[in-house]
C-alpha cells in the first residue's frame, strides 16, 4: 500500500511472506509532471522478518530476527503509458543475531523490474545482492498483478 503525503514525497508499507514487513518513505526528484517519461526517485526503507535458519549447532531455529535498514535509488522509465521499466539499487545495512544464515552488516545490490498494463497489469522484477564482507549473494525473482484499489476510505482518519 502506497499513500501519498504531499506532491514527490510518499509513504508504503507492504508485506511479502508471513512474519516479513517494511515500510517506506519516498520523495521524488525529477519527472513529478505527467508528459515525464523519466522519474528519480530515493528514500528510506526498514524492513523486518521473522525467519526460520539453524543454530552454530545444526539445529532448525524459528524466529530470527532480521532487521534491514535500506537506502535505494529509482530510476524509471516509462516507455509508453502501458510499459515502464524500472532499475533500482540500493545499499542495505542488516541488523541479525543469526550469522550462519543471515550475516549482518552490509549489502549492495538492487532490483530490476517490467511494468505492462496501465491501470491493471503485471510487474516482473529480479533482484541480486551482495554482502560486502561475507561469501553471501542473495537473489529474488517475482510478478505480481496489479488492479486499481482505493484506499482512501480506510486511511481517511489518518491524513
Amino acid at each position: 500500500m502506497r499513500v501519498g503525503v504531499w506532491e514527490g514525497l510518499d509513504i508504503g508499507l507492504k508485506t511479502s511472506i508471513p512474519g516479513a514487513y517494511a515500510g517506506d518513505v519516498k520523495y521524488q526528484f525529477v519527472g513529478r509532471d505527467s508528459a515525464s517519461k523519466f522519474q528519480l526517485s530515493s528514500g528510506l526503507k526498514v524492513g523486518y522478518a521473522s525467519l526460520k535458519g539453524e543454530d552454530a549447532e545444526g539445529e532448525e531455529v524459528d524466529g530470527i530476527p532480521v532487521i534491514d535498514l535500506m537506502l535505494p535509488v529509482y530510476a524509471t522509465y516509462e516507455a509508453t503509458s502501458w510499459m515502464s521499466i524500472t532499475a533500482a539499487p540500493q545499499f542495505t545495512f542488516r541488523i541479525s543475531d543469526n550469522e550462519l544464515w543471515y550475516p549482518g552488516g552490509a549489502i549492495a545490490g538492487g532490483n530490476v523490474s517490467l511494468r505492462l498494463g496501465k491501470s491493471a497489469g503485471l510487474i516482473g522484477e529480479f533482484g541480486f545482492h551482495r554482502h560486502l564482507a561475507e561469501n553471501y549473494n542473495m537473489m529474488n525473482y517475482g510478478a505480481v498483478l496489479y488492479a486499481p484499489f482505493d484506499a482512501s476510505d480506510l486511511l481517511s482518519g489518518l491524513f
